[in-house]
């Protein structure tokens, strides 16, 4: 039997072609992750880059990245220029 992904409410529409573009970013991290199947990790990057999109980011390079720093597969660079793994934003809201 398959599951039922709810999908978070979320206050940002976005048009077929950003929707797209975060697709794409989905995909690109999802390789990264080998495509393991993990359902958890993956809903957890979803609602990263739709979080991340709500904040304006549309180029799917920039919400991959993004999306990578964010759950550890990538070292992010504060605004020191120091490495850290994660940056900074409001996990809560996503």
């Amino acid at each position: 039997m398959s599951a039922i992904l709810q999908f978070p409410k979320c206050e940002t529409c976005f048009d077929d072609d950003e929707a797209a573009k975060i697709g794409l970013a989905f995909d690109r991290v999802c390789r990264e992750l080998h495509d393991k199947g993990q359902l958890g990790m993956r809903e957890i990057v979803a609602r990263r880059l739709i979080a991340i999109a709500s904040s304006g980011e549309r180029d799917p390079n920039k919400l991959c990245e993004l999306a990578m720093i964010s759950v550890g597969l990538r070292k992010g660079l504060t605004a020191s220029g120091e490495n850290r793994n994660v940056i900074d934003w409001n996990w809560n809201a996503a």
